[in-house]
């Protein structure tokens, strides 16, 4: 009888076994779907998110492109662009100066035109 007793629970045991190694399998293939998945989706990400990084970049070139040019110029001819500053400096310095001129001569226009009104309000109240 005793014997009985410990085969039927080696039988029980064995089966419980074989129910967590299905389980344990079962999650285990679960979890590599899920991983093959993931992977999936990473590896058509990663193209566009390159194509993205791709555009940003010639978008940022093509933005600069002036700059570049300007700088290739600058280092290329460097006498034509002191000649060109050197004509260009003086009608800057001469249109600053005017407006200088025009800032300084403005307030004694209009204390001017104030000192006329008044004379001309005081005519009219006397």
């Amino acid at each position: 009888m005793m014997l009985v007793n410990f085969k039927s629970y080696a039988e029980r045991s064995t089966d419980a076994v074989e129910v967590l190694t299905g389980q344990r399998n079962e999650k285990f293939e679960s979890t590599a779907d899920r991983r093959r998945g993931k992977n999936a989706l990473e590896a058509l990400d990663y193209p566009r998110l390159f194509n993205d990084h791709v555009r940003a970049k010639n978008a940022e070139t093509e933005r600069n492109k002036h700059d570049v040019t300007n700088l290739e110029m600058l280092g290329k001819h460097p006498e034509e662009c002191e000649e060109a500053h050197k004509l260009k400096n003086p009608t800057i310095t001469n249109s600053h100066e005017k407006q200088a001129v025009g800032f300084e001569e403005r307030p004694k226009h209009a204390n001017a035109k104030a000192k006329k009104l008044r004379k001309t309000v005081r005519r009219q109240t006397n």
